[in-house]
């Protein structure tokens, strides 16, 4: 994970999968859940984002 935010896919994901979240967005746009799921695998500028920007881990 590596996006704050996306503006170059389109809106809606069609990948049929389980785990999809039906939109492709950034970081910046996913729930304090799904952000917890990405641990690990996340660029350490996008936690220092958040940080700055008050938004709960």
């Amino acid at each position: 994970m590596r996006n704050y935010f996306v503006d170059y896919l389109p809106p809606k994901c069609m990948c049929g999968s389980q785990e999809c979240r039906v939109r492709i967005t950034g970081w910046k746009d996913l729930s304090v859940t799904k952000k917890k799921e990405y641990k690990g695998f996340v660029a350490p500028y996008l936690l220092e984002l958040d940080n700055s920007e008050h938004i709960t881990q």
